[in-house]
């Protein structure tokens, strides 16, 4: 027994030696020798279990560094697939991107001479476009600052008074073909007040401008080369009240609302009626606008009547008075129009464009003494010549007979209005 429990204290010290001794466990060792065999073989057990584990845990790690080296060579290979097939896609989009500019280059070069032209067609009509409107502000700027309202493209002209409550709008050259566009004079200097144009083999036109006391005024002359055109130039009547020469045959007190037309080239009467010769080719209205033109000119008055609302001046050197054909080369009109800002203003200033009026009396013996007429009732046949009147002078005096004034009757000039004796 004493061998048993040296030999047990044996292996207890062997157990500790050996770190295989379990202090909770000592006492039931010690109580229970029979049961050392069986812990010692539970902890062979234990031992066996924690290698068969550290083995698992092995394998588990070697499986988990595999799948890691897989996953690691997979996206390795993916990315150089993924690479690859980059690399063809960027090939097929440059060939594809080649191929579409071939196609354009190909277009470009079959069709160079088209595009060519249409760009330059585009930059014309751009360039063009440009320029005009540009002119068309230097046009403006000009108008604004310049005396002369003249479109000379349309021909219209403006006249405003000083006050700039009023104008007065024309239309000029209308015999003119509308598609010509005039051009400057040659060797003539133009200023703010002076402008000078022509329309090529047809006419040429000068304009003056100039003011007053509280009057604006323009005046016009037209020269036309073409003999088969007459110069003809219309202003506007409006609602004012004109007063000037109008049909006599019925009078109406003021120029409003009346229409008629006159030839001073013609003497036959005319369907308008007769017109007042006595006065002086000068219209005024309640507005303050004034026209005149001179009496050497062989006028054509149209009053509101080929152009209603319009006054229309026309200058013709044909008809009784030159022989029925043309004995100028060339039309001339001349005129004067003028905008003040009221009409005692304009009619102060154009009265002195008329003639001069007369500064004394006409002798008595024209209220008093006979007047006498060359006509012989005898022979109504019978002309007027030089020679009879002559004679006729030269009986009157022989006789002693007054006389007031000599009328020669009968036809005795050359030509109308000529003035002249007719020698046949």
């Amino acid at each position: 027994m004493n061998n048993a429990l040296g030999k047990n204290i044996q292996d207890d010290s062997d157990m500790k030696n050996g770190h295989l001794f379990d202090e909770s466990e000592e006492e039931t060792t010690l109580s229970t020798p029979t049961k050392s065999k069986g812990i010692l073989k539970g902890w062979k057990n234990t031992l066996e279990d924690k290698n068969l584990n550290d083995g698992k845990d092995t394998d588990q790690c070697q499986s988990s560094t595999l799948a890691s080296h897989l996953r690691k060579d997979s996206i390795a290979l993916t990315s150089e697939k993924l690479g690859q097939i980059l690399d063809i896609q960027k090939h097929y989009k440059k060939l594809h991107k080649q191929k579409r500019f071939g196609k354009q280059r190909e277009i470009l070069k079959k069709y160079q001479l088209q595009i060519g032209v249409a760009a330059l067609f585009v930059m014309t009509v751009v360039i063009v476009s440009i320029g005009w409107h540009f002119h068309a502000i230097h046009k403006h700027e000009r108008m604004i600052s310049q005396r002369i309202f003249f479109e000379a493209e349309k021909r219209n002209l403006n006249l405003a008074d000083p006050a700039k409550r009023d104008d007065i709008a024309g239309k000029l050259g209308l015999s003119l073909p509308i598609w010509q566009l005039p051009s400057h004079c040659n060797k003539e200097t133009e200023e703010d007040e002076y402008q000078c144009l022509k329309w090529k083999g047809n006419a040429e036109f000068r304009i003056w401008y100039y003011t007053r006391d509280a009057i604006q005024c323009y005046n016009i002359s037209w020269y036309f080369l073409n003999t088969h055109m007459l110069p003809k130039d219309c202003y506007q009547i409006g609602n004012a009240a004109w007063y000037g020469p109008s049909n006599v045959s019925n009078p109406t007190w003021t120029n409003h609302g009346i229409n008629f037309t006159f030839s001073s080239s013609f003497t036959h009467q005319f369907d308008a009626g007769d017109y007042s010769l006595a006065t002086e080719n000068y219209w005024l209205s309640s507005r303050g606008v004034g026209i005149y033109v001179p009496g050497n000119i062989p006028l054509i008055v149209d009053w509101n009547k080929s152009k209603r609302g319009w006054i229309c001046l026309i200058s013709n050197y044909t008809g009784d008075f030159y022989g029925n054909k043309l004995t100028h080369a060339k039309h001339f009109l001349n005129y004067t129009i003028c905008n003040g800002n009221d009409i005692k203003a304009t009619h102060a200033y154009m009265r002195n464009l008329l003639p001069s009026p007369p500064i004394q009396l006409p002798d008595p013996s024209l209220f008093s003494d006979p007047l006498w007429s060359t006509a012989d009732e005898e022979n109504d046949e019978a002309k007027t010549t030089d020679k009879s009147i002559f004679q006729k002078v030269l009986l009157m005096r022989k006789h002693n007979l007054t006389c007031s004034s000599l009328v020669f009757d009968r036809t005795w000039q050359k030509l109308y209005g000529d003035f002249e004796f007719d020698p046949e």
